[in-house]
């Protein structure tokens, strides 16, 4: 049986026709639905969204004062953070090589070199960590040197 050009025509176009609605239905039509829903959450997270007050300033209640985190200026952290170094290289007995005290950038620098026990340099991290003031140590050198542990440490304090 042979067909002529018209109706190869005519059959090829109904191969891709049903090709294309096999498509649709096995993978178009579930990717459109499951798109309509993620915008139709999206719709609902931003009307929800909007109709809340956490995201706005005048949300605000009185323990909000508690969780403000407040830079001092300049001299106030100095004098402050001098003062919790000062204790805790008297409290855990180290032996300070040499110290110095730079700026840069909003922030004081601090470059100490001491030395001491492993049990104390461990707790002197850890005390800085937990302190009241914001700290960041930015480089630390630890060197066991028998009983005792040399340590460098750079630590970086923000002001106003």
């Amino acid at each position: 049986m042979k067909f002529s050009n018209s109706e190869k025509r005519l059959i090829f176009i109904t191969f891709l026709v049903i090709v294309f609605y096999i498509y649709w239905l096995r993978f178009l039509d579930p990717l459109i639905t499951s798109i309509d829903k993620i915008r139709l959450e999206n719709t609902l997270i931003k009307k929800t969204i909007s109709q809340t007050n956490i995201f706005k300033e005048d949300n605000k209640t009185e323990n909000d004062s508690i969780n403000k985190i407040i830079i001092p200026s300049k001299d106030v952290q100095l004098s402050n953070i001098l003062k919790f170094l000062d204790e805790e290289i008297i409290n855990h007995s180290f032996k300070i090589l040499s110290a110095s005290q730079t700026t840069a950038h909003d922030a004081i620098i601090f470059d100490i070199r001491f030395e001491g026990r492993y049990p104390d340099v461990k707790e002197f991290i850890r005390d800085i960590s937990e302190s009241k003031f914001i700290l960041a140590i930015s480089e630390i050198l630890l060197e066991q040197n028998n009983d005792k542990i040399f340590a460098a440490i750079k630590i970086a304090a923000p002001y106003k």
